[in-house]
């Protein structure tokens, strides 16, 4: 799909951890670098700039996370 955007989201839980082996991923994978959003901070919670931006800029209004099926 010529229009399709793969973003990326890599979390670590502090400043001292390295998020290069999740990205080293992300970009075998085909993710360009500028599109991969990183947060440094725990994952206590969803109060995180890049999954925020990711939920309200990127997503919209659609559903974030995931689903099992019935």
């Amino acid at each position: 799909m010529k229009n399709e955007r793969i973003y990326g989201y890599v979390r670590v839980s502090s400043q001292s951890q390295n998020e290069d082996r999740q990205m080293r991923a992300l970009l075998e994978f085909g993710v360009e670098e500028d599109k991969i959003i990183c947060d440094k901070k725990s994952g206590k919670d969803l109060d995180r700039d890049g999954y925020l931006f990711l939920k309200h800029h990127i997503l919209g209004h659609q559903r974030v996370g995931s689903s099992k099926p019935k």
